[in-house]
């Protein structure tokens, strides 16, 4: 009988450090699946750095950049006018025409600041919303472009971890 109440009581520790085993193991991967501010500022700053294109509609403020005589308008076959960059804009920007107008890449990019002020969400799903500021842009830019504003990005939540969509 001493045997079987030893072999009890080893089956019983086993089965409660399993338990603790498992609880602990399922805690530790429920809190990896969380988006942190520092991982959700370091994919939307890379986002930033990586991608300095606008369309030269809507991502400068066109008279200005008319005025600087960095675009002017030229006639286009449809009758209407079309945006197009002069001689001093070549030397800041890349452009490639398309339907909607020029998009338009800057040759040297700029540094941005970006500062996570909340994130929201449940499931698969978060909602950042940040501020960002320009750090180091050209100066010919300066009275044509926004330097710093908010905005809002959106992460889901893959098998290999949050991707900014």
């Amino acid at each position: 009988m001493a045997g079987f109440v030893h072999y009890c009581n080893y089956k019983s520790v086993n089965n409660i450090l399993l338990l603790l085993c498992t609880l602990i193991l399922f805690s530790l991967v429920g809190c990896g699946n969380d988006l942190s501010r520092s991982q959700a500022q370091k994919d939307i700053l890379s986002n930033y750095r990586s991608n300095n294109t606008f369309s030269a509609i809507s991502g400068i403020d066109e008279r200005k950049a008319i005025d600087r005589e960095l675009f002017h308008y030229v006639k286009n076959n449809l009758g209407g006018q079309s945006l197009v960059l002069t001689n001093q804009g070549r030397q800041l920007f890349n452009c490639k025409d398309t339907m909607m107008g020029p998009i338009c890449s800057l040759k040297e990019p700029m540094d941005y600041e970006i500062s996570v002020t909340g994130i929201a969400g449940e499931g698969n799903s978060r909602t950042v919303e940040f501020t960002w500021e320009i750090k180091k842009f050209p100066k010919e830019l300066i009275e044509i472009i926004d330097k710093n504003g908010e905005d809002v990005a959106t992460f889901n939540l893959y098998d290999d971890g949050w991707r900014l969509n």
